[in-house]
């Protein structure tokens, strides 16, 4: 299985770097619940420039990546689907955050996945050839649909508003990713068999 993941959101727990650098550079709280630029403009919690500062401190800082914290179970269930599989990440910081996030995934012991980054462009074409692709970012997931065939929207409370389940399944956890791939993988190896018996 080639299995495709988001960074911020999938792997990392960007939210929480979002709430402190926001206080610190504005002394502005904004609950994680409303930490989307959605909620943010649309509640004038943040003008867009101030929301645009706020994401370049913070996705440039290597002091914010190192208090960056894992997505609950991110490396156990990675490493239990690693053999048998392959990873790829693609997210939407630009090259030099991207380092940032390698670096941050080294530190985790997460060190052999590829990193691509594509700059808030459309991901169908680093995606090509996935089973499947994680995101927490639905529109994402839509630009996905005719590219990867299982595509999984990761919730949280500032994006459950968002679920379509038309255009991906929704997660809460990575538990829940592990037992949906091996539902994937299982059936996949059934139908190869089935195939293989009408030849």
């Amino acid at each position: 299985m080639k299995i495709g993941l988001d960074f911020d959101g999938v792997l990392a727990n960007a939210v929480e770097m979002k709430v402190q650098a926001t206080y610190d550079l504005f002394g502005i709280y904004i609950p994680p619940a409303k930490m989307k630029k959605k909620f943010i403009l649309g509640e004038k919690l943040l003008t867009n420039k101030q929301y645009e500062d706020m994401r370049c401190h913070m996705y440039g800082s290597p002091e914010y990546h190192s208090t960056m914290r894992p997505v609950d179970g991110m490396a156990e269930y990675i490493n239990k689907l690693w053999i048998g599989n392959t990873f790829r990440i693609i997210t939407s910081r630009n090259a030099e955050w991207g380092h940032l996030a390698q670096e941050w995934l080294w530190n985790q012991g997460v060190k052999d996945i590829p990193l691509y980054t594509v700059n808030r462009a459309p991901k169908t074409e680093r995606a090509e050839g996935l089973d499947v692709f994680i995101d927490d970012d639905i529109k994402k997931l839509k630009e996905l649909k005719d590219t990867v065939k299982h595509r999984f929207h990761f919730i949280w409370p500032h994006n459950e508003h968002e679920i379509n389940k038309k255009v991906a399944e929704p997660v809460k956890s990575w538990e829940e990713i592990y037992g949906k791939i091996l539902e994937i993988k299982k059936d996949k190896e059934f139908k190869d068999r089935q195939a293989g018996r009408w030849r």
